[in-house]
């Protein structure tokens, strides 16, 4: 495992971060949007939004804003990542 890999890993122990990962790595190449994410987590949306800029920070995600709605997915992720193994 690389330095980079601690980051990520850090990233996702907290359990709404893990849980929004795990539904993003489970949707494949699909968007999620913000307010899906609310509603499966069941976490107000400005903590969402808080909890999604922190795995954005880690490379884990990437945002997409379409108009108000701003969608989520999955990012590119290095071939050693024991995250998506």
């Amino acid at each position: 495992m690389k330095p980079k890999c601690l980051k990520c890993l850090k990233s996702i122990a907290v359990p709404a971060r893990f849980q929004i990962f795990y539904h993003l790595m489970k949707a494949g190449n699909k968007n999620s949007s913000v307010s899906s994410l609310v509603k499966l987590t069941g976490l107000r949306q400005p903590t969402v939004t808080f909890h999604l800029n922190q795995l954005q920070k880690a490379g884990l995600i990437a945002k997409n804003r379409v108009g108000k709605n701003v969608f989520c997915r999955l990012a590119a992720h290095c071939s050693h990542c024991p995250l998506y193994a």
